[in-house]
């Protein structure tokens, strides 16, 4: 039964130690969290704050280069911006709210700005942009 305990913990130790991830933290002068960085595989995942403890912006980075869903906030906790990288390049839709309150709609393909819309805060349709 000792021999079947130790077997079994020699098998299960390397698999709940590689499940472990290791957070990075880094500080405002004032000691509160602006930064925390961790890893799963490949991918570095961080989330950065503002001086208020709110979120500012959440994204991955694949081989050094922005990849997958991106997201801003403003110091309120607004959305500012919502972005997708594939290995660098711009892709998908993104979804972004100006200082002024407008809103843009922009649509990549291939790192390439293919069709845009602006947006007033109520909604209104004020400029098309298309590259197609």
């Amino acid at each position: 039964m000792k021999t079947a305990l130790i077997l079994l913990s020699i098998l299960v130790t390397p698999c709940l130690l590689s499940a472990q991830t290791a957070y990075q933290y880094e500080h405002f002068p004032n000691g509160e969290v602006s930064k925390i960085i961790w890893n799963t595989d490949d991918v570095v995942h961080f989330i950065k704050y503002h001086e208020n403890g709110r979120v500012q912006e959440r994204g991955t980075v694949l081989d050094g280069k922005n990849h997958g869903r991106w997201t801003q906030f403003d110091p309120q906790g607004r959305r500012t911006a919502r972005v997708q990288f594939d290995h660098g390049k711009r892709t998908g839709t993104w979804v972004l709210r100006t200082l002024d309150g407008l809103n843009h709609r922009l649509q990549y393909r291939d790192g390439k700005l293919v069709h845009g819309e602006e947006f007033t805060p109520d909604g209104v349709l004020v400029a098309v942009r298309d590259q197609r």
